[in-house]
This record gives structure tokens, sequence and C-alpha cells, in this order.
């Protein structure tokens, strides 16, 4: 008959003892914790990101029109820091108005200068910073005029128009400043 082997101090035969499965299961754990933060860090940045370019895009659409309609404008009405009116003349002369009331960028169109003081306004940019907008008009020597509202001589000599727009949308902030060169109109 053969012997057994007799088992020498430390040596194994088969298996993991129950130290060696929970200090696995341990470190494991501490994996999937890492990157469960990883993953939920990445879900914020990505949720971050879409609203910062969600932001943006509203403002640079309604920064876009306005820009042209001012931009192209045959005569400035009123320029004050909250209100521009302009007269464009295309086929038919047509009367905008852009004024910043509170929170909103609003726009309101008509075909004359008196219909405009009953058009209604529709509603641009909706989430302004309060008292983060203006517009701001400046001369050919790039020197702001100061005197609000613009007086005739005043809007006659508005080389550019510096638009100032701070938009929050769920709590990203968007800075926006531009300036408006005036093409059609003859300073």
């Amino acid at each position: 008959m053969t012997a057994l082997p007799e088992k020498v101090h430390g040596s194994r035969t088969a298996g993991y003892t129950l130290m060696e499965i929970v200090v696995a299961i341990i470190a494991l754990a501490a994996v999937m914790y890492f990157l469960s933060g990883m993953l939920a860090n990445t879900g914020k940045v990505y949720e971050f990101i879409l609203k910062r370019q969600n932001a943006g895009q509203s403002a640079s659409q309604a920064q876009d029109s306005f820009f042209q309609e001012v931009k192209l404008a045959d005569s400035l009405l009123v320029a004050n820091a909250s209100t521009i009116t302009v007269r464009r003349q295309t086929d038919t002369e047509t009367f905008i108005r852009y004024s910043i009331d509170g929170t909103a960028l609003k726009r309101a169109e008509a075909a004359s200068a008196v219909a405009l003081g009953s058009a209604t306004d529709i509603v641009y940019i909706s989430n302004l910073s309060s008292g983060e907008a203006s517009f701001a008009y400046f001369d050919e020597n790039n020197s702001v005029l100061n005197s609000l509202p613009l007086n005739e001589a005043d809007r006659n000599s508005v080389r550019f128009i510096l638009i100032t727009l701070k938009i929050d949308e769920d709590g990203q902030v968007m800075n926006t400043r531009r300036r408006i060169f005036l093409e059609n109109y003859r300073w």
C-alpha cells in the first residue's frame, strides 16, 4: 500500500482560502466604487456641456438676427441703454425695435414709427441676468456716447453699437459682447 503524501505546512493542494476570496471581493468593490464615481462625473460633465451649448446656441441665433437687422439699418431712431429702434428700407419701409426689459431681449416690428408704439414685443432671449444687459454707442473716434438717450446729432455720429448680454440658462452663465458696425447708416 502506498502512503498518502504528508501535507507540508504552508503548501496548497487546491482552491482558495476564505481570506483570499474576501480580499479579492474587497479589491473588486474598491475598483467598482472608483469606476462608478468616474462614470457619475462623466455624466455631470456631459450635462454641463450640453446646457452650456444650448445656452450658447439660443443666444447666438438671437444675436445673429439682431446683428443683421441693426447692421443693415438705414437710420437709428432711438438709442439708449435698453432700446434700439431702427428703420430699414428694403422693398418696404420697416421699423424695428429691440429692447431689454428686465430679463428678456424683445423685438417688435411695424410698418411705421407710430404703429411701432403699439406693436407686440416678441421675446428673443428670455433668460438674461437682470441688470447685466445693455447697449453702448461709439463714434468714429471709438469714444463712447454717454448722453443717453442719444439726440439726433449723436445718433448721426454712431459708428458702432456694443451689445452686452449675460445669459443664464439652467445655471449655465454665458457672457457675450458683440460690436455691430453700421453699414448702411450714414454718419
